[in-house]
């Protein structure tokens, strides 16, 4: 197999991300433990599921154990404000991060340049989505997908 391209051809890049609202779900939700060992957070991806910015991801960390009292009460907050948005009732439970995924709801999203100079995007608001046909199109995608990586085995079939 050889290796060819014209130089000058394709995209470095997409658009750039920039600030506004749009259509978003969490894709990766995982708990780790932060550098000094004194807490853990949440740390979710996120992905922009429609419009131009459409597969663009924000990542986000929610310290939800953490010595800071003020860093814990941030992050319950808005961990609250992201359930509410995918569909969970206020007096809900959540025991586990992958409740959080494939749900669409609507993010605001905030560029700011940090201590590097770089620019990080975060989510600001979270609001429910109403677009039922893109619910319907995440439903389909995730039909789909277990329909692909389920294998039947030569026990599963009855003949």
């Amino acid at each position: 197999m050889s290796f060819s391209f014209t130089v000058g051809s394709g995209s470095s890049q997409s658009a750039k991300l920039t600030d506004g609202t749009y259509y978003m779900l969490c894709e990766r939700a995982e708990i780790k433990s932060t550098k000094a060992g004194t807490g853990r957070y949440l740390e979710c991806t996120f992905e922009i599921v429609d419009g131009p910015m459409k597969g663009r991801r924000v990542w986000m960390r929610y310290n939800f154990d953490n010595p800071s009292e003020k860093a814990v009460e941030i992050a319950l907050g808005q961990l609250s404000e992201l359930a509410l948005a995918v569909g969970f009732a206020k007096d809900d439970k959540l025991s586990d991060p992958s409740q959080l995924l494939e749900l669409p709801f609507v993010g605001t999203i905030e560029g700011k340049t940090n201590d590097r100079g770089n620019l990080e995007f975060s989510i600001v608001k979270y609001q429910k989505s109403e677009n039922v046909e893109l619910k319907k199109k995440i439903i389909a995608k995730r039909i789909e997908s277990a329909v692909q990586s389920h294998t039947v085995s030569d026990s599963e079939v009855p003949f």
